[in-house]
């Protein structure tokens, strides 16, 4: 027997994706986030950022956040801040939930915040990452950002000590309206 189904035709996996897309959305953050970024920072990352140094960080010019929530509940996933200054911008801390890794909202904050960086004008883009966050790493690079430098031992925590790799993303300019 042959087949036949309409070309945009989705797998089941497709349509789950789909589905879970459609009850995720990303808030631009503004100070009375600063609780609530703190919170998810001190999931992802062993060195702690206080509410008041986001809520700081939050109020300062050129500072874009991001929130990435589930609607249907507001259970907060994960977040990303990024700072823009002249013709470059660094992203300052980016995290996902451990609980909600691994289900492409890395990926989607990610590409939301190159959008929203992209607005401000920066040429740009940096960041700086454990050598040995792998999963950080395939991720910044799965997005065309590549190593542009080292820091010897600077990350130092319960899990030793650890280069930071700095990477560089090269912008798209908007075109001018």
């Amino acid at each position: 027997p042959i087949y036949l189904r309409p070309p945009d035709a989705k797998t089941v996996a497709q349509r789950a994706e789909q589905r879970a897309r459609a009850t995720i959305r990303s808030v631009l953050c503004s100070p009375v986030h600063g609780a609530v970024l703190a919170r998810l920072q001190q999931l992802c990352f062993d060195e702690r950022w206080s509410t008041e140094a986001m809520t700081t960080l939050l109020s300062q010019p050129g500072v874009v956040g991001l929130l990435l929530v589930a609607d249907e509940t507001e259970t907060p996933l994960g977040y990303a801040l990024a700072r823009a200054v002249g013709d470059e911008a660094e992203i300052l801390s980016f995290g996902v939930d451990p609980r909600f890794r691994r289900h492409g909202h890395g990926a989607r904050l990610l590409a939301e915040l190159r959008v929203q960086i992209e607005r401000m004008g920066p040429t740009r883009l940096f960041l700086e990452v454990a050598e040995g966050n792998n999963a950080a790493r395939a991720l910044y690079e799965s997005h065309g950002f590549s190593v542009a430098g080292r820091r010897k031992g600077y990350y130092r925590g319960p899990r030793g000590i650890d280069d930071a790799l700095t990477y560089r993303l090269d912008l798209v300019i908007p075109p001018s309206s």
